[in-house]
């Protein structure tokens, strides 16, 4: 099991102070990580108590205590942010990568950014609703593309192929894939990204792991 614990937080933004559940200890044994670099056990499941959502003004990060610079009551308050918090009928853990995602992309830190974005696809893939994960996934790669493009971390841009392939998107899938192995990438990544050109032509966008690649 897991060790979690209960603490007390005081939101950043707007003071407001409530209580969240923390993780201090997990793993991963006994399995390989998804293609999009998704834990297995017991650390997928504790994936959810890494963001926060204040109950107040909706504020949302890995932990409400600590600020985005750059982000103020009235961002909490724009049209784009408040459609996205007040919906119900997105799932709550969803949404407080969704806030928190659209928070650091607003301030330009795009890898973050995909990272949350990335999070909400799996909550969302783990409910079933399948279209939420595709807009998900769809940020992600924005986000991470971005990075890419400002760090030039061709490590890193390997995780956009298996977004690319999830949303049916095979053609820029592997043409990433194959982009990539040109350039050159480490011999894990290589492994994965052949596995991944094999899915594309298929037409296969089902989850795969990594231990299907070595």
């Amino acid at each position: 099991m897991p060790g979690l614990y209960k603490v007390k937080k005081k939101c950043a933004v707007c003071g407001h102070e409530q209580n969240f559940v923390e993780v201090a200890s997990t793993n991963t044994f006994g399995g390989y990580m998804d293609l999009d670099t998704r834990p297995p056990q017991m650390k997928r499941a504790t994936l959810v108590y890494e963001i926060q959502l204040c109950n107040k003004c909706s504020y949302s990060n890995s932990d409400i205590s600590e600020l985005i610079i750059g982000i103020t009551t009235n961002v909490l308050k724009s049209a784009n942010y408040q459609t996205v918090a007040n919906n119900s009928n997105i799932d709550r853990n969803a949404k407080a990568f969704l806030l928190a995602g659209h928070l650091y992309f607003l301030t330009r830190q795009y890898k973050i950014a995909g990272i949350y974005f990335l999070n909400a696809a799996w909550v969302f893939d783990d409910l079933k609703e399948k279209e939420y994960a595709k807009r998900a996934r769809k940020k992600a790669a924005e986000n991470i593309s971005k990075y890419v493009e400002e760090s030039a971390d061709v490590d890193f841009a390997a995780l956009t192929v298996d977004l690319y392939r999830r949303n049916g998107d095979f053609k820029e899938a592997e043409e990433t894939a194959r982009q990539l192995l040109d350039y050159g990438v480490e011999d894990i990544l290589s492994k994965a990204l052949n596995l991944q050109i094999k899915l594309c032509k298929t037409k296969d966008d089902a989850c795969h792991t990594l231990g299907e690649a070595l």
